[in-house]
């Protein structure tokens, strides 16, 4: 260039020595380790943004499209939160540039959500590019299903197992409003409380390094549901939200994968042998010799509960300590009520 243009055709102050750590495209890279961090003052203007409306109560298009540009950084680098950006760009797609548009109930628990995650900091330290470039592989596999009757989770490397029976009345609500609770909700909430209850585990075991976790499960929807984090149904949103909240609560990658219904035998039968007289009991007994039950105890037995606890106790970085000092036969001798 200089020898065609002249010597005058470099400007050598636009050039910057090549290093291993820099700044590019508002995040700060590290090529050695593999990493990305998003810089302080990004997470300090999204929560400043985020408070403003929520005091607000009301949002107007340009507040709701600033906010998105706050958020950008986090939904790049942290997959959980892209299904709560993209309803936020819904939002700011049919809100008026002159009016101010009243926020709609599941638009709140959404940024509620972004105010628990935005307390994390150290989560969006060191971030390996792997991870949210959909590069690495799971090292923890968990196994679940759902049916009428109850739910099952199974931690094979753990030797684990989370059960939780419906009682008659929740049963009877599954048949009267299938859309309430749907079984891709019970599914879904399978992997809820996987990652609640045994996210602390996970977290000790790699503490310096992210866990990717995935979820097998033979619902297709609930794969959906749970891989990208988004749907229509408010229960099924509630739990993404828990889900994702305890994802970044115990520095974790979570993602799904379907398993044939005939290759998921163990956790099919622990989620309907409740009694000797069940199809599936002998089943289950049988591959579950040797295995320990995980309670599932208050708050856990309600995660609707769970969710206002955790937006009440703000700005609280923590998920409450599940307790595992009772086990059972059954998830529903558990549930400490």
């Amino acid at each position: 260039m200089a020898t065609v243009l002249g010597p005058t055709a470099i400007n050598e102050r636009k050039f910057t020595e090549w290093g291993e750590r820099g700044r590019a495209l508002g995040l700060l890279w590290d090529t050695r380790r593999g990493t990305v961090t998003i810089p302080a003052e990004k997470i300090v203007k999204a929560q400043r943004r985020i408070a403003d409306i929520m005091t607000a109560g009301v949002v107007t298009k340009t507040g709701v499209l600033s906010l998105l540009g706050s958020l950008r950084h986090i939904s790049t680098c942290c997959p959980p939160v892209r299904a709560f950006f993209q309803r936020l760009q819904g939002v700011a797609a049919t809100a008026s540039r002159y009016t101010r548009t009243v926020l709609a109930p599941p638009v709140v628990e959404d940024l509620k959500w972004f105010q628990l995650v935005l307390q994390q900091n150290t989560r969006f330290n060191g971030i390996p590019v792997d991870h949210f470039a959909h590069l690495a592989s799971p090292t923890v596999h968990v196994h679940m299903d759902a049916s009428n009757q109850g739910l099952c989770a199974l931690e094979p490397s753990l030797k684990k197992y989370i059960r939780v029976q419906f009682t008659p009345a929740e049963q009877e609500s599954f048949s009267e409003d299938m859309s309430a609770n749907s079984i891709n909700a019970r599914e879904l909430q399978s992997a809820v409380l996987a990652v609640l209850l045994w996210g602390p585990t996970w977290a000790r075991e790699s503490a310096h390094h992210p866990v990717h976790v995935c979820f097998w499960i033979d619902n297709a929807s609930a794969v959906s549901w749970a891989q990208r984090r988004a749907s229509r149904q408010p229960l099924a949103q509630l739990y993404n939200r828990l889900l994702s909240l305890a994802e970044f609560n115990y520095s974790l990658v979570c993602t799904a994968s379907h398993i044939p219904g005939v290759d998921n035998v163990m956790a099919d039968a622990g989620s309907r042998a409740w009694s000797c007289n069940d199809t599936f009991y002998d089943t289950w007994t049988d591959m579950s010799n040797g295995w320990t039950q995980v309670p599932v105890s208050r708050p856990y037995d309600d995660l609707s509960r769970l969710w206002e606890w955790c937006c009440d106790n703000m700005p609280s970085l923590a998920l409450p300590q599940p307790s595992i000092a009772r086990t059972g036969n059954s998830g529903s001798s558990s549930l400490g009520i």
